[in-house]
């Protein structure tokens, strides 16, 4: 259900259609591997492409049906799941990108933290696509308002770090004629510090205990689908052997589902 403007023309549907199906495989060949890593879902420099994808990441088209592993150029500086298609694009608007929206989800979905919502008397605004001022420039008064300043500082530096990809993903340098700037920063985590770009955010995930933490309990709640707040320890153990197998991701889920609490109902 993504919508992008008319000038998008690479984003097909096509790509709509197949772009779902890339974090699936990326998380499955991470997780059916036997020595598959927590780290590798946010390191990986390869993509899972068919021509349609192939041609938003600028990397020759697989031969072959479906989605084929390829890897993508390192001046890219992509870093696994929060680099790929359906991660940019479905975190961005229909013509420009939102450092907000992509910020947001990596702080609530893969930290599993919680941003408060705005103030009840402030009407947010999306970034507008004006063709004089820069993402990053509209972004920037958010530190500014006080109204803003104190949510915003949660998302919109982690999201900055994204800007080297545009709303559907494709690399890019420029923005306006202008060199786009990358920098950005991670504060209030375990890996707190300042952002080169999206390799690097990849690189604080990727050794990031809250980060691992937030898989388990995301895994928990799809496998169980519930809430794990009255079941605690068997989320504990998980991931007690999630970190004994040195972050496995296969030895997670196996914790999950052989538990009690995944086999059995309630009396």
């Amino acid at each position: 259900d993504v919508q992008k403007d008319g000038r998008q023309a690479d984003f097909t549907d096509e790509v709509r259609r197949t772009m779902n199906g890339e974090p699936a495989a990326t998380f499955a060949a991470t997780a059916l591997s036997e020595t598959g890593r927590f780290a590798d879902l946010y390191l990986a420099s390869r993509a899972f492409v068919n021509p349609a994808l192939a041609k938003i990441y600028g990397v020759p088209a697989p031969a072959g049906a479906g989605l084929q592993a390829v890897e993508l150029p390192a001046v890219q500086r992509r870093a696994g799941l929060v680099t790929q298609v359906a991660f940019l694009a479905r975190n961005a608007g229909p013509s420009v990108t939102s450092p907000v929206r992509r910020g947001q989800v990596v702080r609530e979905r893969l930290l599993c933290q919680t941003v408060p919502p705005p103030p009840k008397d402030l009407d947010p605004q999306p970034p507008v696509d004006d063709g004089k001022t820069t993402i990053r420039e509209q972004v920037v008064q958010h530190a500014t308002d006080p109204k803003c300043a104190e949510c915003h500082r949660l998302m919109d530096p982690i999201g900055l770090a994204l800007e080297s990809f545009d709303t559907v993903g494709r690399h890019r340098t420029t923005e306006l004629g202008r060199p786009v700037l990358t920098t950005g920063e991670l504060a209030g985590t375990d890996v707190d510090g300042p952002l080169e770009d999206a390799r690097a955010l990849g690189e604080r995930l990727a050794r990031s205990d809250e980060a691992r933490r937030c898989l388990a309990t995301q895994l928990f709640r799809y496998g169980l689908a519930r809430l794990e707040d009255d079941d605690r320890s068997t989320l504990d153990r998980a991931f007690v052997a999630f970190e004994s197998s040195g972050f496995r991701v296969r030895e997670l889920m196996l914790a999950l589902m052989t538990s009690d609490a995944f086999r059995f109902r309630a009396p």
